[in-house]
């Protein structure tokens, strides 16, 4: 069975909105997404057998929960992500990702991390194009959101 990866983004609406659902449209880092997104993200994810991240995935997830925010939302971070695969790989291979330059650290490690069983979910178009480029499997969860939902 294919694993799933989810990219940053989608991440943090996982967290806000496991966290408090009506919280989603409101929350600064999820206010482009609706209660239904988050809805739709649990139906995406209960479709794979297990759900991969990385540490840069993890890191920049919680840096955007802020501060001020991250203390209430913590415990159901860990709640959530505790659960989940974590793919590793050396610092120079992340490095020597093809699209490090243009994507950055987090998104090269995901292209790092991808084999021939592993599905990005994402909501960031270029790292939905690289992902493909590269002969992998990607979903665009805008695209869930206008077609799939």
């Amino acid at each position: 069975m294919q694993s799933l990866l989810v990219d940053t983004n989608i991440l943090v609406l996982l967290i806000i909105g496991t966290w408090d659902r009506d919280s989603v449209g409101t929350h600064r880092r999820t206010e482009t997404f609706a209660p239904r997104d988050y809805d739709l993200l649990r139906a995406e994810m209960g479709r794979f057998g297990r759900v991969l991240t990385t540490q840069p995935v993890l890191t920049e997830a919680s840096n955007l929960m802020g501060n001020d925010f991250h203390e209430d939302v913590a415990d159901t971070l860990v709640r959530v992500c505790l659960p989940f695969v974590e793919v590793v790989r050396p610092k120079e291979t992340v490095f020597q990702a093809k699209g490090f330059a243009r994507l950055g650290f987090a998104d090269a490690s995901i292209l790092a991390a991808l084999d021939a069983d592993t599905v990005v979910l994402t909501d960031d178009v270029s790292l939905y194009a690289q992902v493909w480029y590269l002969g992998n499997e990607a979903i665009n969860f805008n695209h869930l959101r206008q077609y799939g939902g």
